[in-house]
This record gives structure tokens, sequence and C-alpha cells, in this order.
């Protein structure tokens, strides 16, 4: 059984969907994606759903956050150059496959630089 997938509020980035991609062929698979945003109280679902405690919803193993939560899948606000793709890898043991390394590249040029590339969305 796949992991329900969070991410934030439409547009997708790179990023995003490549981490999806790893989660798809190499975790286990995908579950349903649930696009959040902060309100200005706290992560909302994309239906208006109130995301509780963050902390408890982590410890899910059957929810994955990618680039959102402060979790450990969450770049933003840390010194490293990473970004979910690049998290995510590394924890399913992928990021030195050639590859993957590939993808990797577009996606961190992509988030940390802002480029675009013939499929950003």
């Amino acid at each position: 059984m796949g992991k329900k997938v969070v991410v934030h509020e439409n547009p997708l980035h790179l990023a995003d969907l490549i981490a999806i991609f790893f989660q798809q062929m190499f975790g286990g698979g995908v579950d349903g994606i649930v696009h959040i945003r902060d309100s200005g109280r706290g992560l909302v679902a994309e239906d208006g759903t109130s995301l509780i405690s963050l902390v408890e919803l982590e410890k899910n193993p059957d929810i994955l956050f990618l680039g959102v939560g402060k979790g450990k899948l969450d770049h933003h606000g840390k010194e490293e150059r990473e970004c979910e793709a690049t998290l995510l890898a590394k924890q399913l043991l992928i990021a030195d496959d050639t590859k993957v390394q590939r993808l990797l590249k577009l996606a961190l040029s992509d988030d940390l630089q802002g480029s675009r590339h013939p499929f950003a969305l």
C-alpha cells in the first residue's frame, strides 16, 4: 500500500513531481496527494480541513510530507542545498544512482535557483 503524499498548494514544482515519482517507483507507491496551504493560523488542506498537529501526522507512517511541515523532507529554512526530491532520494537510498542524479540535478536547479526548464510546470 502506498503513502498519502502531502505537498504545498498548486502549482506543484518540479522537485515535488520528481519526489512523487521516486515515491511511486521506489518507495512503495502513492495513495493520493493532499495539497496544503498556510492559513495564518496553521496548515489547511485544499478542502479547508485543518491539519491539527504536524508532529502527530509526521509520526503516521502512511503520510509523507514533501517540502512542507518542517519535517525531515522539508528543505525550507535549512542551509544545505537540498530539495524534497534530494532528501527523499537519500531516504530511499537511491541518490547514488546515475539516472536518479540527473533528475536530482534538474530538481535542485529548478527549486533553488528558480531556473525554468522545458518541463517546469
